[in-house]
Parts: C-alpha cells; structure tokens; sequence
C-alpha cells in the first residue's frame, strides 16, 4: 500500500515504472541510484539483495557522493567484496560454517 503522496511514492505506485526498474536491476545484477533521490541528489549508491531460503533479508548497500564516482566505477571496485559480505551473512543465516 502507498500512503505517502510524494514523488517516489508516486514511482512506487506506478506498475509498469517498477517492473522496468526491476528488469533493468536484475540485467546488471545490482540497484543503482545516481542522484535519483529528490531530497539527496549528492547521493549515489549500488546494492544487492542479502537472501534466506528465497526469501529477501534485505539489501547490502554503499552510499557515497556521486561526485567521487560513477554508478560503474563503484560497482567495478566494490562489488565483489560485497558479494563476499553477502555470502558471509547467509551462511550466518543458514547457522552454516564457511
């Protein structure tokens, strides 16, 4: 339900709007936001899921200053440690050894 009456609210409610950003996440593997926040438009940041018996946990995300880099260079630099982040927690989750 959207109960907010805002801008991303608006987005949310916009079905055909989330299944082209869902689409567009899962051909690059990882969400991305360059500047896309009304409020936070110095904000960029990449994120993957962090799952448990197909269910979403949540998300591991970096949030840095657009100006430092791009959406590409962060993902290029970063995601595979986070990918190693994420595998740590679901094999916590699991009550797995590594």
């Amino acid at each position: 339900m959207i109960s907010r009456e805002d801008e991303q609210s608006a987005l949310a409610a916009d079905r055909r709007f989330v299944e082209r950003l869902v689409e567009h996440t899962v051909s690059k593997g990882y969400g991305e936001n360059n500047s896309h926040w009304g409020q936070e438009r110095k904000i960029a940041a990449i994120a993957i899921p962090i799952t448990h018996e197909a269910r979403l946990m949540g998300c591991l995300n970096l949030v840095y200053i657009a100006k430092a880099m791009s959406v590409e260079e962060a993902a290029r630099r970063y995601l595979p440690a986070m990918h190693s982040v994420v595998r740590k927690i679901q094999v916590e989750l699991g009550g797995e050894s590594e």
